[in-house]
């Protein structure tokens, strides 16, 4: 059983991986190292869907999605003209 449920989990994280590679080639993020943001974006995945299951919550999985996407933008910083991570 755990080896079908790491099957499951490593495809997941390659599909992350691999749409965070993708982000990040475009400059649509800034992710040198796709595969440990990967594993960060399903390891935060997964406690925050532990979390709206105990808490019988579904806003803090939207909450997730923005919170998320906003530390992986690119963005120019205002104070020193060189792109960042939030």
């Amino acid at each position: 059983m755990r080896a079908t449920v790491d099957r499951i989990w490593d495809r997941k994280i390659k599909y992350f991986e691999s749409a965070i590679r993708d982000a990040h080639a475009q400059g649509l993020i800034v992710a040198p190292d796709p595969a440990a943001k990967a594993r960060a974006l399903f390891a935060c995945y997964h406690g925050t869907l532990a979390q709206a299951r105990i808490q019988n919550d579904v806003e803090l999985i939207r909450d997730f999605n923005c919170q998320f996407y906003r530390r992986l933008v690119k963005y120019k910083s205002t104070e020193t003209g060189k792109n960042s991570t939030l």
